[in-house]
């Protein structure tokens, strides 16, 4: 049987919540809720990012208040005043802050958006004013007025524009988009008045009519009244949460404001503020906290930061029996440590093994760590066991794990890395299985950047296959670290020429500076 990794690379910086007017509970009515359908496409005014809109778009309706759930290809937020880096799938793309959004890399479903199927040594200029929600073979942007965009691959009626045919330059879908998101049975946009809209197919379904894969292909209206959606479970304005089984929706809990959820487990916000245990199936609510500032939640544990700074865990069972803890760990706060500013929580795991990292970062700048079958990543030794969170760097900014390696940012503005193959060529790739130079970094180490570090991005991708012997994985790893001038620097894995340098080695071990491609027509 092939062996599944899964990589969960959960980089948080978690904000303040804000306590909510308390909602009474009420019983789960476990009825099955019609589905609200609607075939009509939404109207959306005809513009092109860089040109001026040809049509007034409509009044946007008032914004609501929706938390963000993570997508398979988490994008990563600009910083302010720097360019900020997003990687796809063999192509990465960069938003300058000017509103500028360059791309290069694999192109052969148009991804890139420069309105060729030619791969893309060197970033070219896409368009103005989109911000990349999502990136992959199929690429999703907002403009500033909530316009959605869209190009690339298209072979499931991806893109929401009625057909299955692949766009090379960006396309206008629907207008007021709040959120968009990618789930195993197609694509779901959110809108600023709370409206979910559903589209896409499995291109490989056979069984599919010509006539329900173009019905498919457009977004249809499936629910109104949407506070937050994460695939699983659609949150309502009124509190009440719907639970998706099949195609079907069933109510299961009400007075709830937002959901995590880690291996069959889940943890709620109430609309009262408080932090609950929560039932995956079954909607069932014990309470953890009266109230808290910020959480990160991992391998069904949550790391809560209380209002005074204070870090606690909470090991979390499982309410519907799918997660046997002894007893006497169960729903219990277990204090950690005072004055902390963020946590970090990740992991990593098959059918076969697994470990995990943690980072608690503290107002004072100390970085402390722990985990298992991690040591490298939290700048330890193999020889010990890091059980216990201990003091790994001092005077830190912020932190940047992918489970293989660990960036930091000091507050002096130097770049530091430890892990596997941290500093030398390729931050993974075949070094990590031993086949050649197998470098690896006990402890932080200083990157030569030449300049302030302004923001870094640790990207580490997966490429599946298999022998007659046994399934196999590569890891492929690449960082670009934006310098206070906001010069972009790459180092990495740069097999097919990906990372945008003037350079063809296979495995770059410095910072060499990304060079655009100009004079291109888009």
């Amino acid at each position: 049987m092939k062996r599944v990794i899964s990589l969960v690379i959960i980089l948080i910086m978690l904000v303040p919540l804000a306590a909510c007017k308390k909602a009474p509970d009420k019983e789960a009515d476990n009825t099955p809720l019609p589905t609200e359908t609607a075939t009509e496409k939404p109207a959306a005014p005809t513009a092109v990012p860089t040109e001026e809109p040809t049509e007034e778009p409509t009044a946007e309706p008032e914004p609501t208040p929706v938390p963000t759930p993570v997508p398979e290809t988490e994008p990563m937020a600009p910083a302010d005043g720097v360019p900020a880096v997003y990687a796809g799938e063999d192509a990465y793309y960069i938003l300058y802050p000017d509103g500028a959004l360059w791309g290069w890399g694999r192109n052969e479903d148009g991804r890139i958006g420069n309105g060729t199927t030619e791969d893309v040594p060197f970033p070219v200029h896409i368009a103005d004013g989109l911000t990349p929600v999502y990136v992959g073979k199929t690429v999703f942007c907002l403009s500033a007025d909530g316009m959605l965009w869209g190009w690339g691959r298209n072979d499931g009626g991806d893109l929401g524009l009625g057909d299955t045919t692949d766009r090379t330059k960006p396309e206008e879908i629907m207008p007021f988009v709040k959120e968009i998101m990618h789930f195993y049975d197609g694509w779901y946009a959110l809108t600023n008045n709370g409206d979910l809209y559903k589209w896409g197919f499995n291109a490989w379904d056979e069984t599919l009519t010509s006539e329900q894969k173009e019905a498919a292909a457009s977004p249809a209206l499936i629910f109104e009244g949407v506070r937050s959606f994460n695939g699983q479970f659609l949150i309502k304005e009124n509190g009440d949460v719907l639970r998706k089984f099949g195609d079907d929706y069933v109510k299961i809990a009400s007075g709830i404001k937002r959901i995590w959820t880690s291996v069959g487990t889940a943890i709620a916000e109430g609309k009262d503020g408080k932090l609950y245990e929560f039932g995956y199936f079954s909607g069932e609510k014990v309470k953890i906290c009266d109230s808290f500032r910020s959480l990160a939640f991992d391998d069904a544990v949550a790391y809560i930061i209380m209002n005074d700074g204070s870090l606690c865990y909470y090991e979390v069972g499982s309410l519907d029996g799918m997660r046997d803890v002894p007893e006497d760990q169960l729903h219990k706060m277990v204090y950690m440590m005072d004055g902390v500013k963020e946590i970090y929580a990740g992991s990593m795991s098959d059918e076969d093994w697994g470990y995990y990292y943690r980072f608690a970062l503290r107002e004072n700048g100390e970085l402390w760590a722990w985990g298992l079958l991690s040591n490298d990543v939290l700048g330890k030794s193999r020889e010990s066991e890091v059980r216990e969170p201990e003091l790994v760097a001092t005077d830190v900014k912020t932190v940047s794990c992918n489970g293989y390696n660990t960036y930091i940012i000091k507050n002096d503005g130097t770049l530091w890395a430890t892990g596997a193959d941290a500093i030398f060529a390729s931050l993974g790739g075949e070094a990590l299985h031993g086949e050649e130079n197998d470098w690896v970094v006990y402890g932080f180490t200083e990157i030569p950047l030449g300049a302030k570090c302004a923001v870094v991005f640790n990207i580490l991708r997966l490429e599946y296959g298999e022998d007659e012997i046994s399934d196999w994985v590569i890891l492929h790893a690449a960082t670009f670290a934006v310098d206070e001038h906001g010069v972009i620097r790459a180092w990495g894995d740069n097999e097919g020429e990906l990372l945008g340098i003037l350079c063809n080695l296979k495995k770059v071990a410095q910072p060499w500076p990304v060079v655009k491609l100009m004079n291109t027509e888009n």
